[in-house]
């Protein structure tokens, strides 16, 4: 040993034989260490890599700005990498449950051997899940209030937010599915699709603003098997459900009515409530509980219904 000093708890030595340099406690034990290969160890007396920190308690490796402002790097005891800072988590991989979180307290609250299988990126997204398993959110705040909802996909800003416990569902654009609480296997596709919905399930709506998506609405919308297509159709529906509309803004005036058909361009239903009714383009009409159909009449009488102009033939065969 070339030289070493102590008295103060610690010993500095530097070995001629292998050139290391050693800073160790006054119990031996070795603080900070050089090896012969230029290894660099932290609290870790054979360091294997050119930099290694050893710490089983707290984050290994800290970066600070000021006293309140810094970045921390943790291997935790299971082996999973964490990033965090004084904001919070920012990063954290589960190598045992499978599941990957990158953005500020992205899936903060999962727990290790509980929830499995999820991702979530983006900030506070997925952000409540305890023991849910295979969703997906991508997106500021997407499934933030999911505790045990399982096999759902958001991606976008504020997607399937309030969903709790539905399952199965898949929201892309902003606000799609917001207020989605327990209602499963809904689709929706566009900025603020199914907005509104809470309960309702077995929906696919397509289109931006459409199904419900009234920002002015006053409705609990709770809508169930629909098939809706089209910017803005029925974007006033409440609890109407069993309908089928399709179009740019096709029965947007409906709110309560059930069992339509609606198709065409901004094609209605007669008022809000009317239920059971056929509109292709504008031209021809049905009454769907009576199997009435009506071309250019609303309220068909019979079977089939021509209406037509004064002096006008309704109905010509020709050959």
């Amino acid at each position: 040993e070339v030289g070493s000093h102590g008295g103060g708890g610690s010993q500095v030595g530097l070995a001629s034989s292998v050139a290391s340099l050693n800073i160790a406690s006054s119990s031996g034990a070795s603080m900070f260490i050089i090896d012969q290969y230029g290894n660099l160890g932290v609290n870790k007396a054979s360091p294997s890599r050119k930099v290694e920190i050893l710490d089983a308690v707290n984050p290994q490796l800290r970066l600070t700005q000021a006293s309140a402002k810094y970045s921390e790097f943790q291997t935790n005891s299971l082996g999973d990498l964490i990033i965090a800072s004084n904001l919070g988590q920012l990063f954290k991989t589960d190598s045992n449950d499978y599941n990957i979180s990158v953005g500020q307290q992205s899936g903060a609250s999962l727990t290790d051997t509980e929830g499995q299988f999820n991702t979530s990126l983006g900030w506070q997204s997925l952000y409540t899940a305890t023991s849910s398993d295979y969703n997906t959110a991508i997106g500021f705040w997407s499934l933030f209030s999911n505790t045990i909802g399982e096999r759902n996909a958001a991606l976008g800003a504020n997607v399937l937010y309030n969903n709790i416990s539905g399952g199965l569902n898949v929201g892309v654009g902003d606000n799609a599915l917001y207020r989605n609480t327990t209602a499963s296997h809904n689709i929706g596709l566009g900025a603020n699709t199914l907005l509104w919905n809470q309960i309702g399930e077995a929906n696919t709506v397509i289109g931006s603003s459409a199904g419900g998506a009234n920002f002015g609405s006053t409705v609990a919308s709770s809508f169930s098997s629909s098939t809706i297509i089209g910017m803005k159709a029925g974007y006033n529906l409440g609890s109407g459900s069993k309908n089928t509309l399709i179009g740019y803004q096709a029965g947007d005036s409906l709110t309560t009515g059930e069992n339509n058909i609606i198709i065409g361009y901004d094609q209605d239903v007669l008022t809000t409530t009317t239920s059971n009714f056929l509109n292709i383009g504008g031209l021809v009409y049905g009454d769907l509980s009576s199997g009435k159909v009506g071309i250019s009449s609303t309220t068909p009488a019979s079977k089939l219904s021509i209406a037509g102009a004064a002096g006008v033939n309704a109905l010509q065969i020709s050959s």
